[in-house]
């Protein structure tokens, strides 16, 4: 039987996340934190994989974001507790969307790839790349359960990013130096969650 993620509490990352007591909250902060300044200043955000819409939920409000989830009770948290007319939800199970390509500044995708088949992942990275306009950034994580933070704190935190700048620096995870293996779009950066000073 396949795991629903519908089954998941609406909110309850968002909840371990503002209980700031805990290692998996700490966890929760410490990679919101890095991956909002990562971001940097961008005008049109998309967040895939939402979930309950923290990270929208601590952008600026000048930021125009779009959060996409497939689960539904996550969407209608997301617009309850961070909606508002910079901030928009949408429900999305597939990885092909009607925006325009070049809509986006930024895309973040955190902790959702690890999650899905091979193809459908290049699925979702060849969307990205469509989707962002030129030198937008991308940022992935995914879970690190060998890391600095793991060890260090017996947490299921750390992970691995990569920031991408398109035509001017692009990804890692296995895929993405297939998928953007230009010349002009390499990776800069990749870190462990317990490497990154702050």
């Amino acid at each position: 039987m396949a795991f629903s993620y519908d089954s998941i509490p609406a909110g309850y990352y968002d909840a371990v996340f503002h209980r700031r007591v805990g290692i998996q909250s700490e966890w929760h902060h410490d990679k919101f934190r890095r991956i909002i300044a990562e971001i940097g200043k961008t005008g049109r955000h998309l967040d895939f994989g939402c979930g309950p819409g923290t990270l929208i939920g601590l952008l600026d409000k000048e930021v125009r974001s779009l959060g996409l989830d497939m689960a539904a009770p996550q969407i209608e948290y997301a617009r309850q507790r961070y909606g508002e007319p910079n901030k928009e939800f949408l429900k999305q199970s597939v990885p092909q969307t009607a925006f325009p390509a070049h809509s986006f500044d930024t895309v973040s995708c955190i902790e959702v790839i690890e999650h899905l088949p091979r193809e459908l992942s290049l699925d979702v990275a060849r969307e990205f790349k469509r989707l962002l306009r030129e030198g937008g950034k991308l940022v992935i994580t995914t879970p690190n359960y060998k890391s600095a933070t793991c060890s260090s704190k017996v947490s299921p935190g750390g992970y691995v990013a990569c920031l991408v700048r398109l035509s001017v620096q692009f990804g890692t995870m296995r895929f993405l130096p297939r998928l953007f293996g230009s010349a002009n779009e390499k990776v800069i950066r990749s870190y462990n969650q317990g490497d990154i000073p702050y």
